[in-house]
């Protein structure tokens, strides 16, 4: 799948934040959670878990949001990033 044609970033500090970034990135990207569902073989059920902020596991995210077109980058609070 490819990923949405202006990509937006990021930052979430909690689950609900990656929730909401994971719902905004499968939103833009034009597709539904049934045809996420089917691209990562995750349930729609995972999926709308995850976009809800519930507990999922790390694995599950990490493959949502490559499926999505974006990479994970863990960084210290408050650092100033580039964003290419």
């Amino acid at each position: 799948m490819t990923g949405p044609a202006k990509r937006r970033w990021y930052r979430a500090r909690a689950p609900k934040d990656l929730g909401r970034a994971i719902r905004s990135a499968r939103r833009d990207s034009g597709i539904t959670q049934f045809q996420l569902a089917d691209e990562t073989t995750i349930s729609r059920s995972t999926i709308q878990r995850l976009e809800h902020g519930a507990d999922v596991s790390l694995a599950t995210a990490i493959t949502v949001l490559g499926e999505l077109g974006y990479e994970t980058i863990v960084s210290p609070r408050g650092a100033e990033l580039a964003v290419r």
